[in-house]
């Protein structure tokens, strides 16, 4: 999920119909789909505009002598997002094809 907010602070998704067409497809070839889209989605909106930024590369312009403006990123992740997202996909996994959850790591 792409991180997007308006001036008034209300998330809205970039993504069309993508995700919608990608649901049906999955349910039209009987396939499991982990729906990172979805789960990444309502913690971006529990977060909020402000706190959600951790999740994503929000760097500072002393942080690295390589970026000397900073980075504003919305689109990838920064580590605790990545590993927020596995998370999420670990979580899909359990619920969704238990059979593989035993090879899942606490």
């Amino acid at each position: 999920m792409r991180r997007r907010f308006d001036e008034q602070n209300i998330f809205y998704d970039v993504h069309g119909d993508y995700p919608k067409v990608v649901r049906e497809l999955c349910d039209k070839l009987n396939v499991v789909l982990l729906d990172l889209h979805k789960k990444s989605e309502d913690y971006i909106i529990k977060l909020g505009a402000e706190r959600s930024k951790q999740f994503y590369l929000h760097i500072d312009s002393d942080e690295y002598k390589s970026l000397p403006n900073g980075l504003t990123d919305d689109t990838h992740l920064s580590s605790c997002g990545a590993f927020r997202i596995c998370d999420f996909a670990a979580d899909e996994i359990k619920l969704k094809v238990p059979q593989l959850a035993q090879y899942l790591k606490n």
